[in-house]
Formats: C-alpha cells, structure tokens, sequence
C-alpha cells in the first residue's frame, strides 16, 4: 500500500466512512507500529500516525493486529489474535480494502484419533475403539496400547512380519514404538509398514507414504532405512521429517538432529540439522536453510503454512478437516498470491478461509457432502 492509499484510508477512517474491515486495519496498523523498530519508521512518523488515529478510536473497540508494509515485494502483511490461535498471511500484490461477509461453515478439527493396524494375518485392530492393554499376539510380539494411546511392540521373533499402521484423514496423529526402540509420529492421511519385529543382523527397513516424524534408536553397524517408492532416507541415529503424501508436487525430507542420506535413483544427498531435501519428479535438491518450526508444526499442535499457495492450503484442509475441496475454474489469479497461516490443530475450518476471504477469495460449501468449493 502507497503512503497516500494509507492517507485515504486515515481520512475515511476519521470521516466515519469506513467499512468494519477498513476500521480494523487502521487500528491494528498503529498497534503494530508499536512494535516496529527506529530503523524502519523515524520517530516523527511513528509519533504522528499515533496522534491521528488513537484521537478518533472508537471507546472499548477490540482492536486485531494488522498491518500493511510497503517494503520489497511484500504489499500486504497481517497478523490476526485470535481465540484458538494466531493466522499470519501475506499477501504479494496490491489490492483494495474491501469488507468481506464471512460465511459459516461449521466444520470441526478432529477431536479423536481413528487410526487402524493391519496385522500380518490381514485382521484390522481399529485403535480408537481398542481397549489399552494388548491387542494383538504375532509369534513372540506383543501389540499393546498404552493409556496415552501410543501403540508399541514388544518381543523379537526370528520370523519376517509385516504390520502396517494407517491413519485416516480427518483423524489426530498416532505414535508408535518400534520393536527396535524407534519411535515414529504419523500425520493424517499416511501410513506406514513395518516388520514387527527388527532382524538382529538386518538393516532396518521400513516404507511409507504420507508424513511421519522419526526418533530412531542407535544400533551400532545396523542402519535404518525409510523407503517412499524410489526415494530412501537412510539414518544411524537422528530426528526427521519426512512428509510424501501422493497428491504433492514434492516430497521433503526436513532433518533436525544427527545425519541422515537422501537417495532418489543414482542421486544422493547428505543432510546436517536444519537442512531439507526436495525430491521433485526429476530431480534431488538441497534446501540449507529449512523451516523447521513449519515442518513440525503439524507435531506440535499447529497448522502452519509460510508463503503457501492456495492449492497447498486446500490439500491440508483435505487431510486435516477429512473434506473434499475444488478450485473452481482454471484460477489463474490465484498462483499470485501467497499465504502465511499458523494456526492450531483444534481451531475450526473457519479459522483458516478467513485468510482466504479477506484476500477477496470466495467459497461455498455443502455440508452434506462435505465439500468446499474455492472460488476466485
């Protein structure tokens, strides 16, 4: 936004012509003024956008923190407080400040988790109906669920037995324990399979799909190695993310702590804390300066996207809220704009479509069928 579209927006905001929405950013935008640093607004600005606009603020008024910043390609910033979490966005073109209606859907975040284990038989043990105590008895393994929910296994056998553990859309992450020690997080909408029970002179191997998080117990001489088609991540001992749903474009192997190697075919890449390797359909890259805190966001409790399209949103809201989602039409406008989105795991769908609305991105949705319908 320009100082003088800023100006205009001060003159309305002082002539009682301005919409909710407009109200609401002036507001914000002097609170989050507060905050900014000398080097980026002198005094003398600072000290007279305060004066302008805290004369006129209306007694009481619940004031949100957003702002606009006409700095390099960013037009547009806002940070929203919200009861159940924070939503940043940005927004990379200019646009008007239009008020927006907010429409009402009612769609919950899981609440329960509806994860299953298909044991080696074929048989189905669905973990939210299961008592705690053991499920299940495979030769010398022991299935248990313990009272947090987690599910380990405990015992060896010299036989080769396949488990794998599913977790559904629209279902809260599972942990499992490992007969090796090894403890594995799984996202909604992945699974992973896994023998029972680790050969004593074996390497490890396990295969998957989806997104998982990986604590992987030491064994001297004994690697452990995570497989998604013709991608392997090969691991001593180390933390990582690795996140392969099928509907994305990438799949991202977020490492922090330890070392692990990424082979796609006849490419390989050696990871160190923080770094990130993106196998895309031709090709095996490094990012040295991975996000770590927007990979494990979804383990600690948050919904998090940083400069995020809005196809990438709608694929989350798809595993996360269990619902179908469309862009309507080609929507070439929409591959303009990007998102920041940080937002907790409990908080309604709604939570999230507020960004998308006050960025004049309409949508409807049928709660029969439960499905949402992006609208340019």
């Amino acid at each position: 936004m320009q100082e003088k579209d800023f100006d205009r927006l001060v003159e309305r905001y002082l002539n009682n012509d301005a919409t909710p929405l407009e109200r609401e950013l002036v507001e914000a935008h002097v609170r989050l003024l507060e905050d900014m640093s000398e080097e980026k607004l002198s005094r003398e600005e600072l000290a007279l956008r305060k004066s302008i606009v805290w004369a006129r603020l209306r007694p009481g008024a619940a004031v949100h923190r957003i702002s606009f910043v006409s700095r390099f390609r960013w037009v547009a910033a806002a940070v929203f407080v919200l009861a159940l979490g924070g939503i940043w966005f940005a927004v990379n073109r200019e646009s008007e400040v239009k008020a927006v209606v907010v429409a009402k859907v009612d769609v919950k975040a899981p609440v329960s988790n509806r994860a299953m284990v298909t044991l080696g038989d074929g048989q189905t043990v669905y973990l939210d109906s299961a008592l705690n105590g053991q499920l299940a008895m495979q030769g010398d393994v022991k299935l248990v669920k313990l009272a947090d929910g987690q599910v380990v296994y405990t015992g060896s056998s010299d036989k080769v037995v396949f488990n794998t553990l599913t977790n559904p859309k629209g279902s809260r992450p599972i942990d499992i324990g490992l007969s090796d020690g090894s403890h594995v997080w799984l996202n909604a909408g992945s699974s992973i399979t896994y023998p029972v029970a680790f050969a004593a002179n074996i390497e490890r191997r396990v295969s998957m799909t989806g997104e998982a998080y990986y604590e992987i117990m030491h064994r001297d001489g004994l690697g452990f190695v995570v497989q998604k088609e013709n991608t392997e991540v090969r691991v001593l001992g180390t933390h990582f993310n690795v996140k392969a749903y099928d509907n994305e474009p990438d799949l991202k192997v977020t490492l922090l702590e330890g070392s692990v190697r990424v082979t796609r075919n006849a490419k390989s890449l050696t990871l160190k804390p923080n770094q990130q390797a993106v196998v895309t359909s031709n090709d095996l890259q490094l990012n040295e300066d991975a996000d770590t805190e927007q990979a494990m966001a979804w383990k600690n409790g948050m919904t998090s996207f940083h400069s995020a399209s809005v196809a990438t949103i709608l694929r989350e809201i798809e595993r996360w809220y269990n619902i179908e989602t469309k862009i309507k039409g080609t929507a070439p406008d929409l591959s303009v704009y990007s998102f920041y989105v940080d937002v907790s795991r409990s908080a309604p769908l709604t939570d999230i479509l507020k960004v998308l609305e006050l960025n004049h991105v309409k949508y409807e949705y049928d709660a029969e069928k439960r499905k949402l319908v992006v609208i340019p």
